[in-house]
């Protein structure tokens, strides 16, 4: 709860309009904390040095898609992109209603037309996302940089170097 704490004093310090309660903490993976606030606004607070850069790219890229994309797409509202002694970095975006998708959600689905309904919904998001003409990411962070190929690599080499492998 003393993390959940400095999270909260992090938004009050940037948004003091935003009400604090209740907070509820939703999530917490391996690049971020997740709260959310309030009835509707999610907030992701990252857990280190790396990870502010990659919310720094994401900001941008929501930022972005979200004016080309008739699906909903969580929308930067609050951001924070730097750290100091006295607040974290983290975005902030109103909650999309609705369930995350995820395999195992997606195989409980035994209606044919809602399996439609769904694969139509990407479909259509998939095409508008690629119809993006690719200079409105000319000015993003990273973008031309990033190389998944290679941070697998990376990782893969000091799963070598640091683990016993049999």
């Amino acid at each position: 709860m003393v993390k959940v704490e400095s999270f909260l004093r992090s938004i009050r310090r940037h948004y003091p309009d935003v009400p604090l309660s209740p907070v509820k903490e939703i999530g917490s993976g391996q690049n971020n904390v997740i709260l959310q606030v309030g009835s509707d606004i999610i907030f992701r607070f990252p857990r280190y040095a790396a990870g502010i850069e990659q919310l720094k790219l994401e900001v941008q890229l929501l930022s972005i898609i979200s004016k080309y994309v008739s699906l909903k797409v969580p929308y930067p509202t609050y951001r924070v992109l730097d750290t100091n002694k006295e607040t974290h970095a983290f975005m902030g975006y109103i909650r999309i209603e609705g369930e995350p998708l995820d395999a195992d959600g997606l195989n409980q689905i035994e209606n044919y037309a809602d399996k439609q309904r769904i694969a139509d919904q990407l479909s259509d998001f998939l095409m508008e996302l690629h119809q993006i003409d690719l200079g409105h990411f000319s000015n993003c962070l990273a973008v031309n940089k990033y190389d998944p190929f290679q941070e697998w690599r990376d990782l893969y080499d000091h799963i070598k170097k640091n683990c016993i492998l049999s």
